[in-house]
Order: C-alpha cells, then sequence, then structure tokens
C-alpha cells in the first residue's frame, strides 16, 4: 500500500503536475534544439523507470506502453530489471532551487483561486526580498516560473515597495505581491477576508 501511493504521489504530483508542465517550453522552443533533446530523454527515462516500478502493480498496462514506447528496449518488461535508488543524490542544490521554485508557484496559484482569477488570464507579480540569493535563483528560472504560474509581466528585485493595491504572500524570505486593480473585485475580496477573520477569531 505505501508503495502504491508512493508511485501514485510521485506520477500524478511530481511528474505529471510538475516535470510536465515544466517542461513544454523546452518542448515547444524549436530554436533550441540540445535542451529539447534533453528535456525528451529525460522524459523518456523517467516513463521507462516509472513502469517498472509500477510493473508489479499494474502488470497488463505497463507491459502495453512498454511496447509502443521508442528507443532501445527488451522484448518484454518482465525481462526488465526493478529499479535501484542511487546511493548519491547529485543534485541537492538544484533540488533546493526547484522547492523554492514550487512552493512560490503554488502561493502565487493560491492568490488566483482564492480570487477566481481564470486559469487562462494572464496576472502580473513582484517579487521581492532583503535576501539576493532567492532572488537570483526564481531569475534563473523566470520562464518556467511566468508558464506555470501564468503571468504577464514578472518583476524581480530586492528591496522594492509593495504597491498600494495588491494581493500578498509570503515564501520563506521572498515577499510576493500580485497587484489587483482591475483583475480582483475589491468588494467581494474585503467580504472574503472578513470571514476569514471572523473564522479564525473563532478557533482562537
Amino acid at each position: 500500500h505505501d508503495a502504491a501511493q508512493a508511485l501514485y504521489h510521485f506520477v500524478w504530483n511530481d511528474l505529471c503536475d510538475w516535470y510536465l508542465e515544466a517542461s513544454k517550453s523546452a518542448l515547444y522552443d524549436t530554436a533550441n534544439k540540445t535542451q529539447r533533446e534533453a528535456t525528451q530523454w529525460t522524459l523518456l527515462e523517467t516513463l521507462k523507470t516509472t513502469l517498472k516500478l509500477l510493473h508489479p502493480f499494474l502488470p497488463f498496462i505497463t507491459e502495453e506502453i512498454w511496447q509502443v514506447l521508442p528507443g532501445e528496449k527488451s522484448e518484454t518488461i518482465m525481462r526488465e530489471s526493478y529499479p535501484t535508488s542511487p546511493k548519491h543524490f547529485r543534485f541537492e542544490e538544484e533540488a533546493r532551487h526547484v522547492e523554492l521554485l514550487k512552493e512560490t508557484v503554488t502561493a502565487i496559484r493560491n492568490i488566483r483561486g482564492e480570487n477566481n482569477v481564470p486559469p487562462g488570464q494572464k496576472i502580473n507579480a513582484i517579487i521581492t526580498s532583503k535576501e539576493k540569493t532567492p532572488l537570483q535563483i526564481l531569475s534563473s528560472l523566470r520562464t518556467t516560473l511566468v508558464n506555470l504560474a501564468g503571468i504577464g509581466d514578472l518583476t524581480i528585485d530586492a528591496n522594492l515597495q509593495q504597491p498600494e493595491k495588491a494581493a500578498t504572500a509570503l515564501v520563506g524570505p521572498l515577499h510576493i505581491f500580485i497587484p489587483y486593480e482591475g483583475l480582483i473585485d475589491e468588494e467581494a475580496e474585503r467580504v472574503r477576508l472578513t470571514k476569514e477573520i471572523t473564522r479564525a477569531e473563532g478557533e482562537i
């Protein structure tokens, strides 16, 4: 049960919700062939490994998918060795960068959801902090951040002031501001926040 749950959450949350969505910009970038092919290779190798992991739970569907995969592979997935975990994970720093990206995207998505902003509507975002390192990390992942969070105009810089009318979120040392003039119904937001305050006071 624990293994099945771990695989389910990996496929649904990590692979599909995050990596597959993040990889689209590279897959659609016809100008950067090297990056596109590297992304395709990573997706294929991840899918092959995932199918091997899933095979004891879903033997027929994994075999069916295995037969139509491109590239070199054995005659049947049943002849494949079960994957083993590497002794050392070589990308600790990159993993921390991605976690910061995911937390930032989630915070922005939460603001969108709370204020009923349609998924297809672009928003403007301002991200600031007193610390330079997290800002540098997000700047290096700017394209992915913009695509995943549905951002139209993104400003990333140190010690920026909060706009007068903006929804806010905190991610560690980062301050995220989403200007809402013309985007959010201010009266509806005031009512929602009042209800939240009342609920919180009741719980206290």
